[in-house]
């Protein structure tokens, strides 16, 4: 496995499972992809009708997710580069594995304060 292929995997792990802090209206722990997801449903709800808490709520989890994907786009580079491949893999491995267990905590979430990886985007 290449360098890049390396930090490529373990960035698209991270974005995808990785438990990250975010605030909205309220505190949660959840992926950067959720955030860009709920980010972009709210962002069209503002292209539809558009006020101002649509407005504020969509650009903070838009700008959050942004952010977030950039820190771990650079740590997951940077890791990349200094573990060996088998290390990588092992991190993935143990990603997805950690997000099969309710460690994500979900605000917005209508099945409950806690999810695994499969409730978070209900």
């Amino acid at each position: 496995m290449t360098p890049r292929r390396a930090h490529l995997a373990l960035f698209a792990a991270s974005f995808l499972l990785l438990p990250v802090p975010f605030t909205v209206l309220t505190p949660g722990l959840a992926p950067a992809v959720r955030l860009l997801l709920l980010g972009g449903l709210t962002a069209s709800v503002f292209a539809v009708d558009p006020d101002a808490m649509s407005g504020i709520i969509g650009g903070a989890m838009l700008g959050q997710a942004l952010v977030w994907g950039a820190v771990l786009w650079f740590a997951t580079r940077a890791l990349a580069r200094r573990l060996p491949r088998a290390a990588v893999l092992a991190l993935v491995a143990l990603m997805a594995v950690a997000s099969l267990f309710p460690i994500y905590r979900t605000p917005f979430s209508s099945s409950g304060p806690t999810a695994n990886v499969f409730g978070i985007f209900d």
